[in-house]
């Protein structure tokens, strides 16, 4: 489909944005599960592979936010909804924003300025998979023994809307990438 040598893939990097690759990993995904693909299932792979290292060349040190539903948070201190930011180390979300065991902050000035001094003019939202046990780069919505739950979801419209009222660029990834 498309040449995956390292310099290939950085030249096609260039041309394809981050919406660009979700849609393509998940057209081809499409095409694969129901039958309509021509190339061979190694090419396939290569293909899907090759996306993968693009998505990491463009997406390391990106941020990740989330709605995340909290009921242990929302036990401790009413503040159970919310959301949390998320910074992509290679195939990992490490915590950046907002992810406190007693609370789920909401998008406000304060996390608006926080990634202004971080120079975080954009960050990236999507739903994580509701498919048992999957997880999204180590991180999966979860329902622990006594049935305290956190739930994460793509950011809600009203939360793109503060961000991007603040000058924060919101790209919805589906798939998430």
């Amino acid at each position: 489909m498309f040449k995956t040598d390292k310099k290939s893939l950085e030249k096609i990097s260039f041309i394809l944005d981050e919406e660009n690759i979700a849609k393509l990993k998940g057209i081809l995904r499409e095409l694969k599960i129901n039958d309509l693909l021509t190339i061979p299932d190694e090419e396939f792979r290569r293909t899907i592979r090759g996306l993968e290292k693009i998505t990491k060349l463009k997406l390391e040190e990106k941020v990740y936010g989330f709605h995340l539903t909290d009921s242990w948070a929302y036990q401790q201190s009413k503040m159970g909804e919310g959301v949390v930011l998320y910074l992509r180390r290679g195939d990992l979300l490490q915590s950046f924003y907002g992810t406190s065991l007693d609370y789920v902050p909401r998008v406000g000035e304060e996390m608006i300025n926080f990634l202004k001094r971080k120079g975080q003019t954009v960050i990236y939202t999507g739903t994580i998979s509701q498919i048992r046990n999957s997880k999204f780069l180590g991180l999966k919505d979860y329902t622990d023994e006594d049935g305290d739950s956190m739930r994460y979801e793509s950011l809600r419209e009203h939360e793109i809307s503060d961000f991007e009222s603040n000058g924060i660029k919101v790209v919805k990834l589906n798939p998430l990438i």
